[in-house]
């Protein structure tokens, strides 16, 4: 039961950081923005990527 809860968050992570970072989740973004190429990432401003890299860095720590 825990190994499926820890595998639940680590599938939905991404989505959690998205929308925390973006106010939505990057199927919603692609949805809204249909004509741009590339990632929702690719859109971020400086500060929103170094908040993630923030968040990535804490999280291979933990």
């Amino acid at each position: 039961m825990i190994k499926l809860k820890l595998e639940l968050f680590e599938y939905q992570e991404p989505a959690i950081k998205s929308v925390v970072l973006f106010g939505k989740t990057a199927k919603q973004w692609r949805e809204d923005n249909p004509n741009e190429k590339g990632y929702i990432r690719d859109m971020a401003t400086i500060q929103q990527l170094v908040v993630l890299s923030n968040l990535e860095s804490i999280n291979i720590r933990i």
